[in-house]
């Protein structure tokens, strides 16, 4: 069953952005962001402090270190025909 997020996400209408930082215990993560241009800024914009990704946008993807893994860029190519590479 295909779910109206995952058509929508797969339509590119809503850009998906590769974030990168240090987790609330100071690892390197990554998240894959479904947002606009508009709130990726609001969320750049942001100095300090914990922040709530879902504030911004849908995280659709997320784990350790600043490269998402082999499996996670084969689940985003294949579920929504994005391909992760282009961006790292």
């Amino acid at each position: 069953m295909i779910l109206f997020v995952d058509k929508f996400i797969k339509s590119g209408s809503v850009p998906i952005h590769l974030i990168t930082c240090k987790d609330g215990k100071g690892r390197d993560c990554h998240y894959f962001l479904m947002c606009s241009h508009q709130k990726l800024q609001m969320l750049l914009s942001e100095k300090e402090g914990i922040l709530k990704l879902e504030d911004y946008g849908q995280v659709i993807a997320s784990g350790f270190g600043h490269k998402p893994q082999a499996e996670t860029k084969k689940m985003l190519k294949e579920k929504y025909d994005y391909d992760a590479d282009a961006l790292v």
